[in-house]
């Protein structure tokens, strides 16, 4: 008897994350949703359901859709803030906000900033503001300041 070979006939690639999911973000048009979890984040299209966006990131814990939903901050295990430029899908930077986990990103009522809670017991108020947004330039170019 000759040795059995195992042959695909055919795969289902689904788009979705390829762990669990431990958070989501409407942007403020109400027409992209992100997701993301440990190694992952994705920005899909709410009315068609289809990712729009796919990359890989920190242990994500919460995220959020910057003012203008072209930046998203993803909020890490680890407690950092990574920031995200979505047409790129490329990590604009990388802040160390906390000594422990990142548990909560809200962008603030006047949009903007963002307020973050963590592990460590403390809540940080940051200022945002993106000084690029021509689309012409290749790079975004935001500042990220901790409010006193």
């Amino acid at each position: 008897m000759a040795d059995a070979e195992a042959t695909l006939i055919s795969s289902i690639l689904f788009p979705g994350h390829r762990s669990e999911i431990r958070s989501l973000a409407v942007s403020s048009d109400d027409e992209m949703l992100l997701s993301a979890g440990p190694g992952g984040a994705k920005v899909w299209n709410i009315r068609t359901g289809n990712v729009i966006r796919s990359w890989d990131c920190g242990f994500a814990l919460c995220s959020a859709f910057l003012p203008g939903d072209k930046i998203a901050v993803i909020g890490t295990k680890e407690g950092k803030l990574e920031l995200y430029d979505l047409p790129s899908s490329s990590l604009v930077d990388t802040i160390d906000a906390h000594e422990s986990h990142v548990w909560a990103t809200q962008v603030a009522p006047d949009r903007k900033g963002i307020v973050t809670g963590s592990a460590d017991k403390s809540v940080k108020f940051w200022n945002v503001e993106v000084l690029t947004e021509d689309v012409s330039v290749p790079e975004v170019c935001i500042r990220f300041d901790l409010e006193s």
